[in-house]
């Protein structure tokens, strides 16, 4: 009985000593209120924001930032916010070769209210399929450059986003013949709202959100003769619509991070202009409504954090289902030479993009 009593007397002994030696306390400058903990030494996510006298758990001392324990979770504080009873520095131990000097130009307070903003900028590819059923397509690959800004007060979100894309198409219809290398870009741009369904984990991220966005694309055919003779005209297509979806975020460890974005786009109305008068100067533009039709896409986002940067590759996929328009009048200003409406239609569009979020 004597044996069993030492030993435990000597485990929480030690138990003690262990934990008095690896803990510290969270220490704020005048100005801050919290604390930010990273996901890595100069990680670019925040995994909690922690208040000022907060004890912590300190596991280890990696350049410049303490990695500590809070609860269930971990992160990196730069060390000057951690304060470690005198005397226990040495018992926590740095990588050899590495500093506990502070990242240059980038304090960790000035790091943590910017966490709000978020951006990034990215170049995409993709391919292009639009089709008119038993009439014409076009299909081609188009490249260019997206981008977009979010701003997250507490769990609400604002984003804007915006993309640019240009390449040549292919036309083929079973009336007018087929031809090459047509000049097509793409310009959309939209704005969002979404709440952050925060999870008790802090590792996962559920973001519903609706907005409003435009989305424009020029189909240039003006000026080219198809094989079979016929002179073909340059089209401008505008949606308006609002998209509705879910943005998720995974962390994974190691600084790597995995985004699902998934939505329905509720089309409002569409303005389709026929450029006639690149057939002929006389004829006049016109221009065709659509009413009915929807939307879709999706894309799966993977990050991956290397200190100050984040890099980002995510493969996406686009579709639309528009109806045919109303019927309008094709002819000169003084003489209607006949009627046309735009065909019902769909587009689908398949890429990836790349790029860096900062």
């Amino acid at each position: 009985m004597r044996r069993p009593c030492v030993a435990v007397f000597l485990s929480l002994i030690f138990s003690a000593y262990g934990f008095a030696q690896n803990r510290g306390t969270v220490q704020c400058d005048p100005d801050m209120k919290q604390v930010p903990a990273w996901t890595s030494p100069g990680g670019a996510y925040v995994v909690e924001q922690l208040p000022c006298g907060e004890e912590v758990g300190i596991l280890a001392l990696e350049k410049g930032y303490f990695r500590v324990q809070f609860g269930n979770r971990t992160g990196y504080v730069y060390a000057k916010y951690v304060s470690v009873p005198e005397g226990q520095e040495q018992a926590i131990a740095q990588p050899e070769g590495q500093t506990g000097q502070e990242p240059q130009g980038q304090k960790p307070a000035e790091r943590g209210r910017r966490t709000r903003h978020r951006g990034s900028l990215a170049f995409e590819v993709s391919h292009i399929y639009y089709d008119e059923p038993d009439f014409m397509r076009n299909k081609g690959f188009m490249y260019g450059f997206s981008g977009d800004y979010t701003y997250h007060p507490g769990n609400l979100m604002f984003k804007i986003d915006g993309r640019f894309t240009l390449g040549n198409v292919d036309y083929w219809s079973d009336g007018t013949g087929t031809a090459e290398g047509l000049r097509d870009y793409n310009f959309e741009t939209r704005f969002s709202f979404g709440y952050d369904l925060t999870t008790t984990s802090k590792s996962a991220v559920f973001i519903p959100f609706l907005g409003i966005g435009y989305r424009y694309l020029f189909d240039g055919e003006g000026g080219t003769t198809t094989t079979s003779g016929h002179i073909d005209y340059d089209r401008e297509s505008n949606y308006l619509y609002s998209p509705l979806g879910m943005e998720t975020m995974f962390r994974l460890g190691s600084g790597w991070s995995l985004g699902l974005t998934g939505e329905y786009d509720l089309f409002w109305h569409g303005w389709q202009y026929s450029h006639f008068e690149d057939i002929d100067p006389i004829l006049i533009q016109t221009e065709n409504n659509q009413k009915g039709g929807w939307g879709t896409r999706g894309s799966v986002r993977v990050v991956k954090n290397f200190g100050k940067r984040d890099f980002v590759f995510e493969p996406f996929f686009r579709y639309w289902d528009i109806d045919s328009s109303n019927w309008s009048v094709i002819g000169t200003e003084e003489y209607p030479i006949d009627t046309g409406r735009e065909p019902a239609n769909t587009t689908t569009e398949w890429g990836a993009k790349v790029g860096i979020l900062f």
